[in-house]
């Protein structure tokens, strides 16, 4: 059973990401939901949801769903700072704030 929810896992965040790339915002946003409703503990899937985000420009989201990885400690803002789909939060203040860091030069 845990490989198939790993599967399942994998297709629902590929699938939003997918239709971000498409411009299917809807679609997108319903991926992921459904994947946030499946595991919603599930780092991975909240750190690809957070991306999700990023893509679509829905800052508050995006946001929210960073804050909940690093309030439990696991948070990568190494990779955050430099993730191309979190880029649209790079200069954003807030996104500043919660990775603990000046812009990039």
């Amino acid at each position: 059973m845990p490989a198939l929810r790993h599967t399942l896992r994998a297709i629902l965040t590929r699938s939003a990401r997918a239709a971000c790339v498409e411009l299917e915002r809807e679609l997108a946003v319903q991926e992921i939901r459904k994947a946030l409703e499946l595991r919603p503990d599930d780092t991975n899937i909240l750190y690809n949801a957070a991306c999700v985000y990023g893509l679509l420009e829905q800052k508050a989201e995006a946001l929210a769903l960073l804050l909940r990885l690093k309030q439990a400690g696991i948070l990568n803002v190494d990779w955050a700072r430099r993730d191309p789909d979190l880029a649209g939060l790079h200069q954003d203040p807030e996104f500043l704030a919660l990775i603990g860091s000046a812009p990039p030069a």
